[in-house]
């Protein structure tokens, strides 16, 4: 036995394929057998349907290859597509072949075949709503006549009294191509219709299908029946051969003028009725495999029950979701077909309570959509290649009208399709794990998912006032940790490269040999006190952070076998470099080991300018360089060749000296521009841009102007101005002397009894006298 391999279908359905053996017919005594299984089964019916489909000829049953038939069903079905199916019932392919179904049939409420065989011989019907009923359908007693409006609803449905047969007095008879004699239509009202399919069968009943439209009505002659093809007379006197497809409704009832207009279409055909009434779809199956959990036929002594073939078989669940497989099988001892009873067996570990058999053998066939959109044949049929049969069953649902435009490690883009029937859809809706996110401008983005994910995706829309679902998956990508191994003789070198723009490896711990190394969160790590030209047994486990979420993920490596080198590597354990600006060079330190003499050459790389080192150690200094202007990379490489004659290089990481574009600060009144990186002075101060302010003279100190900056706040005095003096009113007994202009006081007040005034009256009388006297002298 195989693993199990597992493949996400459209609409929630799932491709399963495994190599498996089982004990022939069940007996755990007998010979062991493999067989290939494959099958497909279903979430939940919601957007898919469950259809059976017979490939379209116009006058007789054809086949087609399962793959065929799928495109066949979607070319009449415009805004459908097929999700999987397989094969359908036993048709008529010997003999006389005819690819004609041995049973009961019916696609979209059409009954290709009334006809119905019973006994082991039984019918699947499904109705709109996948519902199943299984057994022996009823149909019935006469044929129906379904007359269309026309926008495709029926208006009327009729009985039909009888069809390739004598017309009846009242009612409506029918007769197509098939009617093996001509009729008497005298007396009656012919309506002739052109068929666009027709079906009849060569069970007992005879059953006739017939779909068309009305082309004209006239009286009915003595002695005809329909024709494919008739020949018309032109007007040079030849004949041409027209295909007319002809079928009559013949009646004599006046009333069915108002009914059968030209142009109006039409449908013949025997109805289920009771339980299958409302049943739209049937395939016949031969044996049930399973009943109710139970399987059949395990001791059964009937060929072709107990011998190994290819397979068909249809099972649903206890929920009545479908399972559709096929067993491979037949001249390989490893891949061969089963018995019923294993059959049965399968179909229970698929999960099924009832389970049915398809035509088995070279018809056995299984296909799926695959991821480009195109039909693909799972199993391994025993003719070399498909087969065509005579009708298929198919999951199906609404075409999608979205699709997966571009992917991320978190973030899914979807956007609309571009046929003409996704152009029609609105309100287009996608659900993912249960979030509804609306398509607007024909498309959108989810964001926030998982790495690595496979994502069941519901699209919802509108479609003339219809809403439809439909339903796809979606993967997010993988993640690669960027952790990259790096040999060397002594262990590994491991080394941590950014891989996405919102996830990030953040820590990873390695096992090798059995012991733990963790890297932590560095870039580079070293594994080292290893045995050289040594293999080891490496695993690991990275930590990974989205940015956006902050969700931390664990994931693990299998273990892989790296080995250390035979030879000891080149290694430079010393690297210095330092810029010295003012002389305007690079001076370098270095030193290398080269244990096995491997060098070849050794170097000091400056702007891709090779300088040569001679020794294993030493110093370098680069001259001239400018720095202001010019950035400089450097690096130190040294050359090798390995024993096995490979040139390789080892060499440290690059140093870089950037020039920079000048960053001015501006020019102030006592600075000139200056780069603020560098230091770099361009132009001239400003200067100051002065503001004169006058301080006047006070009585004591001198008077001046202040020249102030407006820019820099920077200041100085000139321009002076003697001092004013003081203006003093003399002292009383009450006060100092006192200067009348800022209120200073000089000396005391006066003692009392001395008055000014009288003080004042002393000095005239003297001065009067005095002047009396010298008047008195000059008269003498």
């Amino acid at each position: 036995m195989t693993d199990l391999e597992t493949t996400k279908l459209l609409g929630g359905s799932t491709l399963y394929e495994q190599k498996m053996s089982s004990p022939l017919n069940g007996d755990y005594n007998k010979e062991w057998q493999e067989h290939f299984v494959q099958w497909v089964d279903l979430q939940n019916y919601e957007g898919v349907q469950l259809v059976t489909w017979t490939p379209q000829s116009v006058d007789k049953w054809t086949a087609a290859t399962t793959k065929k038939c799928a495109e066949d069903w979607e070319k009449a079905h415009p805004g459908w597509i097929v999700l999987a199916g397989i094969n359908g019932d036993f048709f008529n392919n010997s003999g006389t072949i005819t690819y004609e179904p041995t049973n009961n049939f019916m696609a979209d409420g059409d009954m290709y075949r009334a006809d119905y065989v019973g006994d082991y011989r039984q019918v699947i019907g499904i109705t709109d709503e996948n519902e199943v009923i299984v057994g022996s359908p009823s149909f019935s007693s006469n044929m129906k006549l379904y007359v269309y409006n026309e926008d495709g609803t029926v208006s009327e449905k009729l009985d039909i009294n009888g069809y390739n047969t004598t017309p009846s007095e009242t009612g409506v008879t029918l007769y197509t191509k098939d009617a093996t004699t001509v009729y008497d239509l005298t007396g009656y009202t012919v309506y002739v219709g052109k068929y666009t399919i027709c079906r009849v069968s060569n069970g007992s009943k005879k059953a006739v299908f017939v779909k068309g439209s009305i082309e004209s009505v006239r009286d009915g002659k003595t002695s005809e029946k329909p024709v494919i093809s008739k020949k018309i007379e032109n007007a040079d006197g030849s004949t041409t051969t027209v295909t007319v497809r002809e079928f009559y409704l013949v009646t004599k009832d006046s009333s069915y003028a108002e009914k059968f207009t030209s142009g109006t279409n039409v449908k013949c055909q025997f109805d289920y009725t009771g339980d299958w009434s409302e049943v739209t779809q049937s395939v016949g199956y031969i044996y049930q495999l399973l009943d109710e959990g139970v399987s059949q036929h395990r001791y059964s002594t009937e060929s072709f029950i107990y011998t190994d073939h290819p397979r068909t078989f249809i099972g649903f669940k206890e929920d009545g979701t479908p399972v559709l497989m096929v067993v491979d099988g037949r001249g390989d001892a490893t891949n061969q077909g089963v018995s019923l009873f294993e059959g049965a067996e399968l179909m229970k570990l698929a999960g099924c309570v009832n389970a049915y058999n398809l035509d088995g053998g070279g018809s056995s066939t299984l296909i799926v959509r695959n991821e480009s959109g195109n039909f693909e044949v799972i199993n391994r049929p025993s003719d070399g290649s498909e087969r065509s049969t005579g009708n298929a069953i198919f999951l199906v649902m609404r075409q999608p009208t979205a699709y997966v435009a571009t992917s991320t490690t978190t973030s899914i883009q979807f956007a609309k399709e571009s046929n003409i029937y996704s152009q029609k859809a609105t309100d287009i809706v996608i659900n993912v794990n249960g979030l509804d996110y609306p398509m607007t401008d024909s498309s959108v983005t989810v964001t926030g998912l998982d790495m690595a994910t496979t994502y069941d995706v519901k699209i919802t829309y509108k479609l003339d006032g219809e809403t439809c679902v439909s339903k796809i998956y979606a993967k997010t990508k993988e993640y690669s940790p960027g952790l990259d191994f790096e040999p060397t003789d002594k262990g590994f070198i491991i080394t941590r490269r950014q891989t996405d723009e919102v996830l990030k490896t953040i820590s990873a711990n390695f096992m090798v040999n059995g012991e733990t190394y963790a890297m932590g969160d560095v870039d580079k790590f070293v594994i080292d006190g290893l045995f050289k030209d040594t293999t080891y047994d490496i695993s690991y486990t990275y930590q990974v952070l989205n940015t956006q979420t902050k969700r931390v993920y664990e994931k693990s490596v299998d273990t892989k076998q790296l080995s250390t080198l035979s030879y000891n590597v080149p290694d430079i354990v010393k690297f210095e470099v330092e810029q010295n600006t003012k002389r305007s060079r690079i001076e370098i330190t270095y030193e290398y080991t080269d244990g096995d003499n491997l060098a070849t050459a050794a170097y000091v790389l400056v702007n891709g300018t090779k300088y040569q080192l001679s020794k294993k150690y030493g110093s370098l200094k680069v001259e001239n360089l400018d720095f202001n202007n010019q950035t400089y990379i450097v690096q130190m490489v040294v050359e090798y060749t390995t024993p096995t004659n490979i040139d390789r290089s080892v060499q440290t990481e690059e140093i870089t000296f950037k020039s920079h574009e000048h960053s001015w600060k501006d020019a102030t009144c006592t600075e000139p521009k200056t780069c603020t990186t560098c230091g770099k002075k361009q132009g001239e101060a400003l200067g100051h841009s002065y503001q004169e302010t006058v301080v006047k003279p006070t009585c004591e100190e001198q008077g001046y102007t202040i020249y102030h900056c407006t820019e820099c706040d920077y200041n100085y005095k000139g321009n002076y101005t003697d001092s004013l003096g003081h203006n003093w009113q003399d002292a009383t007994t009450d006060a100092p002397k006192t200067c009348t202009t800022c209120g200073k006081t000089s000396g005391e007040p006066l003692k009392k009894g001395c008055k000014k005034s009288s003080i004042a009256t002393i000095l005239i009388s003297i001065s009067v006298l005095a002047s009396g006297l010298y008047l008195i002298r000059r008269k003498k």
